[in-house]
């Protein structure tokens, strides 16, 4: 496999859903991802293309995660358990409780302290490496009720919440792909989507980007695997870099030793060749990224859709995973 960063510099803020219309998150999940491109590829006729290219396992693509200072990529924190030293004394149990604090409220770490994580060195992450933006307030007016005559009569102030990245800061994908077919067309996606805006409150002017397209440093790639391509466990524990889903046939061997988050996934389905109006997908719960495994799993690309109309709905549920335990 071969690797590609594609970094999202973002131009306005962002609203990404959480379930509240007055609150956002600062990162996109993969199948939430691989739905936008999805839609970008069918107003190009490339739908059939992209899914083809996912479900035989030439492309995968991670969450969408932070980046500070250029080059300080963050990964999730692994749900395995921090070491820590046996032999404690007084004023070494009490920073240990601090230490364990800060633990819980660390969602991201650079991938450099990953080892440090690993080994209980979180000193060693500096506060300055995990700031990425700020949330704020986005007020916004809408029409509740029209007159006889069709003209608006009442409008009702609501609130968006929108994270607006620092300037150093945004978000990067990474994308492992077999050959330059898939690559191309990834990239064709990605340069339309950044025009279009990505997550919610595109219309209001949310969700631009400007895209830059870098190679994966080596020591990064090193620790990256599929399914499909690795030979020999190198590691003793693999972490999701996206929300996925073993195939049934996978569940049980995929389960064993294992250290995992499950999120309800839903929403709608955001297409007017589908339907005349908005319909929910079928709901899903898979594995949130940063869930730890011994034994990797290839997943799927699910379909979600309602089964009676002009094209299938799917959500990517297939993981790329990074070592993180030797």
């Amino acid at each position: 496999m071969e690797y590609k960063i594609y970094k999202l510099r973002f131009k306005t803020g962002v609203h990404f859903g959480n379930g509240l219309l007055n609150d956002s998150i600062n990162t996109v999940k993969a199948d939430t991802l691989f739905s936008a491109l999805y839609l970008e590829a069918l107003n190009i006729g490339k739908n059939d293309e992209l899914y083809k290219m996912a479900n035989d396992s030439r492309l995968f693509i991670s969450d969408a995660m932070p980046y500070v200072e250029d080059d300080i990529f963050l990964v999730p924190k692994p749900m395995i358990q921090v070491k820590t030293d046996k032999k404690q004394d007084q004023d070494e149990i009490e920073n240990n409780s601090v230490i364990k604090k800060r633990v819980k409220n660390i969602k991201f770490l650079p991938i450099t302290n990953l080892d440090d994580f690993l080994n209980g060195d979180i000193e060693k992450i500096e506060d300055d490496s995990l700031k990425t933006g700020y949330f704020e307030g986005m007020t916004k007016a809408r029409v509740r009720s029209h007159d006889e005559k069709g003209i608006p009569s009442d409008t009702l102030p609501y609130h968006v919440g929108v994270y607006n990245f620092d300037e150093n800061a945004g978000l990067y994908i990474i994308t492992a792909y077999e050959d330059e077919e898939v690559i191309k067309l990834i990239e064709e996606l990605l340069t339309s989507l950044s025009h279009t805006g990505i997550g919610g409150k595109r219309t209001s002017g949310l969700g631009k980007f400007d895209l830059e397209i870098r190679d994966l440093p080596s020591d990064f790639a090193n620790k990256l695997f599929t399914k499909k391509h690795i030979s020999d466990k190198i590691f003793k524990k693999y972490m999701t870099l996206s929300t996925s889903l073993p195939k049934d046939d996978e569940l049980e061997e995929t389960l064993e030793n294992s250290s995992y988050l499950m999120e309800k996934r839903s929403g709608f389905i955001y297409s007017t060749t589908y339907s005349d109006e908005f319909r929910r997908k079928k709901d899903m719960y898979v594995f949130s990224s940063g869930s730890c495994f011994e034994n990797i799993f290839d997943g799927d690309v699910y379909d979600v859709s309602e089964g009676q109309n002009t094209h299938k709905v799917y959500r990517y549920a297939k993981p790329l995973f990074l070592g993180v335990e030797r």
